[in-house]
């Protein structure tokens, strides 16, 4: 069984909320909605390493692990490092990664970058 943390903050005078596992990742509030315009669901990863799990929302099923926790994503930079800084790390995290095609990396890509 998971330990769940809810982390409320606030940005600009609106309230944020931060979903927390015990892998201590928070899942982004833009995250969850571009999953949730390309019709998926994203919870926190139960795989060890992992970031987050994508599921599809009509079934339930889970389609991958997405994220190495060794590694920060663009809202991770954004929030510790700033916008600027945030955007030259997605600039080049997306010309690294141009070839990837498989379903994981395109996940990655929309949903964390």
């Amino acid at each position: 069984m998971w330990a769940y943390l809810y982390l409320y903050i606030f940005i600009a005078g609106k309230k944020q909320v931060l979903f927390i596992k015990n892998n201590m990742y928070a899942i982004a509030n833009a995250t969850r909605t571009k999953a949730k315009a390309m019709g998926y669901l994203v919870k926190p990863s139960t795989r060890k390493g992992k970031k987050i799990d994508v599921f599809d929302q009509k079934t339930g099923k889970k389609i991958a692990s997405i994220g190495s926790l060794a590694y920060q994503d663009y809202h991770s930079y954004k929030r510790t490092r700033g916008l600027s800084y945030a955007n030259e790390r997605r600039r080049l995290y997306l010309i690294r990664h141009k070839q990837n095609n498989k379903l994981s990396g395109r996940l990655a890509k929309a949903l964390l970058w």
